[in-house]
């Protein structure tokens, strides 16, 4: 297992960042710290950090771990994906964050 390159999520505010950890935590996720978090999705064996900053409305996501048949650009596509879905209003349920990525990507 291996990490990934950090990446960016733009206009990022508190209510987006409640509305992303309610999502992540319905998924099963374990979530630890406050800002930056540590994000262990149980799931594919992918475990991130997540640092906001308040001023820029920035996030900054770095997977520290995943299952070697997970491409890090899929996570990061995924992530980006569900992110605005949430960001759009789409509905927060344990369906939002529950990555389905077969063995064979």
């Amino acid at each position: 297992m291996a990490g990934c390159p950090s990446f960016n999520v733009d206009n990022i505010d508190s209510q987006l960042i409640e509305k992303i950890i309610s999502g992540l935590t319905k998924a099963g996720a374990t979530i630890t710290g406050n800002n930056p978090w540590n994000v262990n999705l149980n799931q594919h064996g992918i475990k991130l950090v997540a640092a906001w900053n308040q001023d820029t409305h920035v996030a900054e996501i770095t997977v520290t771990d995943k299952a070697w048949y997970v491409p890090c650009g899929k996570i990061k596509e995924e992530m980006i994906k569900r992110i605005n879905e949430a960001r759009n209003g789409g509905l927060i349920n344990e369906s939002l964050f529950t990555f389905d990525f077969p063995e064979n990507v």
